[in-house]
């Protein structure tokens, strides 16, 4: 377990880049933390020109909401075997 705690706060603590493509495509398709940790702040510090790196957060978030919707919609439907 502690690799899960430890290990993920060690990795958050340096970019993406340095871990190779691979993982950087793994972070940004996959598990889309890149989309809203790494990509902005390239943007930030100069790094990148796409300004649209700056909206990806938004994207995200606007993202969530059918997924929201449609986890509601299985909360609903749902029918547990239980006792």
């Amino acid at each position: 377990m502690n690799i899960f705690t430890d290990g993920g706060r060690e990795f958050g603590k340096y970019p993406f880049s340095i871990y190779g493509e691979g993982v950087l495509k793994f972070f940004t398709y996959i598990i889309p933390l890149a989309l809203f940790q790494y990509y902005p702040f390239l943007y930030l510090i100069g790094k990148s020109d796409k300004i649209v790196y700056m909206f990806l957060p938004i994207l995200g978030f606007v993202f969530m909401v059918p997924c929201y919707a449609f986890f509601k919609f299985g909360i609903k439907k749902y029918k547990s075997t239980g006792s």
